[in-house]
């Protein structure tokens, strides 16, 4: 018989419903952002293992995505982050 190890909880992305109509407006954007997203998550619990960093589940963090800006949180106690939206940006020419 096979035995199952679980090696705790899996770090985990969620989108709201808003979130999820805006990414989807361009193609491979949902994924990308979770990805991305995913990464920072990964490394704030890594900064938390360190025992150096802390960020407030609510405190809203802004990535941006080429010509999108993602709003998200993270909950490093629950080892998730949450997208809450995906406004586009206008390029702004520099010179």
């Amino acid at each position: 018989m096979a035995s199952i190890l679980f090696l705790g909880e899996v770090p985990q992305v969620f989108l709201t419903v808003d979130a999820e109509v805006q990414l989807r407006r361009t193609v491979g954007l949902r994924d990308r952002a979770k990805r991305a997203v995913l990464g920072v998550l990964e490394a704030a619990l890594e900064v938390r293992k360190l025992g150096t960093g802390h960020v407030h589940k609510e405190a809203p963090l802004i990535l941006r995505m080429g010509s999108h800006l993602l709003t998200y949180s993270l909950d490093l106690d629950h080892e998730s982050a949450t997208i809450w939206g995906a406004e586009p940006v206008s390029e702004v020419a520099t010179s």
